[in-house]
């Protein structure tokens, strides 16, 4: 009682609040081990995926390390297919190996955004591939120190090939490239032709070809000297 002479309220509601809270403790209790489950499901998912990734790259090591650039393509697109295309990316960003331009190209049109921002950033260290074809053995001197200059400039370039009697030179020296991705590096290699001497040099797009992304021709007209 107090000084009125009224009862006092504050038991009921002690009372009350004490049966809302063992009413809610099963709750709590189940959401409480609902998220600890949850949390370690999630940590042993991410180690069964290390693992995973551990034993796709001891299987295909041998590939990996191979001197065959179709091995190592090989590779690459396994790892694709097994979901590990991220790893496949930073592998070929590591190695700098233009065998894994192919499968960094469909990471950057496909995927997490973040996936797609690891790819583009590979891209920008693995060098494209410039094969170099020439009208006659009498270019091959100017072939091969374009090559050189193509080298220092970052790109790959396997060799220089005489097409006289198997293919026909084009009127003008030509940077072909077959993907639209590539259309930048047959700028620079166009600019580079141009500063030897070859000024009528330009870019080509030849798309009716199914051109691996990475992969530009030098066609020397005939004229070059």
């Amino acid at each position: 009682m107090d000084d009125t002479g009224s009862p006092k309220k504050e038991a009921p509601k002690k009372k009350e609040f004490d049966e809302i809270l063992a009413a809610l403790t099963p709750l709590i209790l189940g959401l409480a081990v609902t998220g600890v489950g949850v949390y370690f499901t999630q940590v042993y998912n991410f180690r069964q995926l290390q693992l995973n990734q551990l034993s796709a790259l001891d299987k295909f090591r041998p590939l990996l390390v191979s001197d065959l650039p179709f091995d190592r393509e090989s590779a690459y697109a396994s790892f694709d297919a097994l979901g590990y295309a991220q790893l496949a990316c930073k592998i070929a960003q590591l190695k700098q190996d233009t065998a894994g331009r192919a499968v960094i190209e469909e990471c950057t049109q496909s995927g997490s955004a973040t996936a797609k921002q690891e790819a583009a950033a590979a891209l920008k260290k693995i060098p494209a591939q410039v094969f170099v074809q020439i009208a006659s053995e009498a270019q091959r001197a100017k072939a091969q120190d374009i090559q050189a200059i193509l080298k220092e400039d970052g790109f790959v370039v396997p060799g220089v090939e005489n097409i006289a009697g198997k293919a026909e030179s084009p009127k003008t020296t030509e940077v072909r490239y077959f993907n639209p991705e590539d259309s930048e590096s047959a700028e620079i290699i166009t600019k580079l032709l141009q500063t030897k001497g070859i000024a009528g040099a330009h870019p080509r797009n030849v798309p009716r070809f199914v051109v691996k992304p990475g992969s530009l021709e030098v066609w020397f007209s005939a004229e070059v000297m």
